[in-house]
């Protein structure tokens, strides 16, 4: 068999398997129906056969059991796998969002800074004004709106140009 990618793990004993005839094209048509690699299928399978010989003595209705349960376990470890790589996927993409809007206050607040620093300047000449001629101003009234939605208010107004 080809030798697999190196092991994360470094083998505890090397073990050489000598399959004659028929047997060999089997054991590997059988690994690879399982979409497993050769390294994986070898353990897999003298796994099986090890926890067998050493464990009690199943039938062949209990073994066809225990290897239906033991399936059943390996889908739903993979349905959570495929659980957990899609909600990580989907924190990438808000995480990205975020960023990016992030990105764009910063680079909007600086204009919002200029345009309310003029706004002020003007309000005080206009008042300066008004007093050099006289003119009594109304008393002002309070019309502010809550404060978190005044700010989102003034920021989508001043977002878009």
């Amino acid at each position: 068999m080809a030798d697999a990618a190196r092991p994360v793990f470094p083998p505890l004993a090397a073990v050489r398997l000598y399959l004659h005839g028929d047997l060999r094209g089997e054991f590997e048509a059988m690994i690879r129906d399982r979409g497993w690699t050769e390294e994986e299928g070898v353990k897999i399978l003298l796994a099986y056969a090890a926890a067998a010989a050493r464990g009690p003595r199943l039938s062949p209705d209990q073994s066809r059991d225990e290897l239906g349960a033991a399936r059943g376990e390996l889908s739903v470890l993979r349905h959570r796998a495929f659980m957990a790589d899609d909600g990580i996927k989907t924190l990438r993409m808000n995480v990205t969002g975020y960023e990016k809007s992030l990105e764009q206050f910063a680079r909007t607040l600086p204009r919002l800074r200029q345009a309310e620093q003029e706004l002020q300047a003007r309000l005080e000449r206009l008042l300066a004004e008004a007093i050099r001629l006289g003119i009594e101003l109304p008393p002002e009234e309070d019309e502010h709106l809550p404060p978190r939605r005044s700010f989102i208010d003034f920021y989508r107004r001043h977002a878009r140009q």
